[in-house]
Formats: structure tokens, C-alpha cells, sequence
């Protein structure tokens, strides 16, 4: 099958999963039910931001060369974005704004990355997966934190959840770039990490309501 056969599909996969997170995602109780809707979420957000950006970082090179990885990251902040928050709708209010929060802070991540490389600075930081997603994980957290901090209490672990999660994705997918994982052990790896991590902390918040005034 030709890439963008590959890309093609696990767009149409994505659509699928979003359509039934749609329908089923505010009857899921606030458990594991939950929690696997939302490793569900992440993962498929992931693979059609990654794919996707991969065919998104040619145009993204057009216009600003050496910056196709950047936009590739910021697809996936994206993805990831979109499919969470068809997920929390319903749950949070004002969840629109958990989609701009996850690409921003990835987008930030990358193109600041980026930037360092091209200016010469420490060869061991720029475009290396896991700062990259320590930092945008950080930033997307602290972002999405604002959605969250007058809805829950405790929210600022929040940022520390989202920091670790995309931290341990990052580090996933720098083994692999470095070819010592295959793709199945890194997605899996980056499945624990995005959903799961992020996924038990937000069921842990979600279960801590701020009463009403």
C-alpha cells in the first residue's frame, strides 16, 4: 500500500472514531469507560496528525523552508486536540479552547525548536523529539489549565500530566527516529504515555467539581 493510500485510511479511520466518540462519549461513565475513551482519543488523534502532517509539512516547506517538522508537530497537536476534546464536550465547558491550546503549545515547541537549530545553538536540544515534547507539553498543560481551573479543583496538576505525557511520547518517538524501537512498540509506548498518563489524571480532576456558587 502507497503512503498516501496508508495516510488516506487512517484519515478514514480517524472520521470513524470521532463520529462514534460523538455519539457515546457523554454516556461514558467517569471510570475506566472513561479513561479508555480518551486513550482511545489520543491515539487516533495522534496517527491522523501524524500522517496528515506528514503531507501538510511539504506545504508547510514551501513557504517557510526548514520548517516542515514544525508544522508536522503542530498537525499532531491538532489531531491529538480535536479527537480530546470530542471527548470532554459536555464535561467542560468552553472545551473549543482545549483545541487551540494543544496545537499552540506544540506549534510554539516546534517552530521555536527549529529556530535555535537554525541559529546555531546546542546541537543536543533542537528538533530532538522528547525537549520537544517536554516543552509543548508543558505549554499545552498550562494553556488548557485556564479551561480547566475554575471547573475543577486541584487543576494545576493538570500541567504537570500533560507534561509528562507528551514528554514520554517525545522520548518514544526519539527511539524510534533512532531506530532502536519498532513502530508498533512506539506507538504502544506513546499510547501509555499521551492517553494514559493524561487519561488517569483527568479522571482523577473530572471527579473533583468546584460547587457552584
Amino acid at each position: 500500500m502507497e503512503f498516501l493510500e496508508i495516510v488516506g485510511t487512517v484519515l478514514v479511520v480517524a472520521v470513524v472514531v470521532a463520529g462514534l466518540l460523538w455519539l457515546i462519549a457523554k454516556r461514558a461513565r467517569l471510570g475506566w469507560a472513561f479513561w479508555l475513551l480518551w486513550v482511545l482519543a489520543s491515539t487516533m488523534g495522534l496517527l491522523a496528525g501524524s500522517f496528515g502532517g506528514f503531507v501538510g509539512a511539504y506545504g508547510v516547506e514551501e513557504i517557510l523552508p526548514n520548517y516542515g517538522n514544525a508544522g508536522m508537530v503542530t498537525a499532531v497537536g491538532a489531531g491529538v486536540g480535536i479527537l480530546q476534546w470530542l471527548v470532554l464536550r459536555g464535561r467542560v465547558s468552553r472545551s473549543g479552547w482545549w483545541v487551540l491550546a494543544s496545537m499552540l503549545g506544540l506549534a510554539v515547541a516546534g517552530f521555536v525548536s527549529t529556530a535555535v537549530e537554525l541559529a546555531g545553538g546546542p546541537p543536543a536540544i533542537p528538533q530532538n523529539a522528547a525537549v520537544i515534547g517536554f516543552v509543548g507539553g508543558a505549554l499545552a498543560g498550562l494553556m488548557q489549565w485556564f479551561v480547566l481551573r475554575r471547573q475543577v479543583s486541584r487543576a494545576g496538576w493538570w500541567v504537570l500530566a500533560s507534561t509528562v505525557g507528551w514528554a514520554v511520547l517525545g522520548l518514544v518517538a526519539e527511539g524510534m527516529i533512532r531506530r532502536f524501537l519498532t513502530f508498533g512498540v512506539g506507538l504502544a509506548g506513546g499510547v501509555v504515555g499521551l492517553g494514559g498518563v493524561t487519561g488517569l489524571a483527568l479522571v482523577w480532576l473530572l471527579r473533583q467539581p468546584i460547587p457552584e456558587a
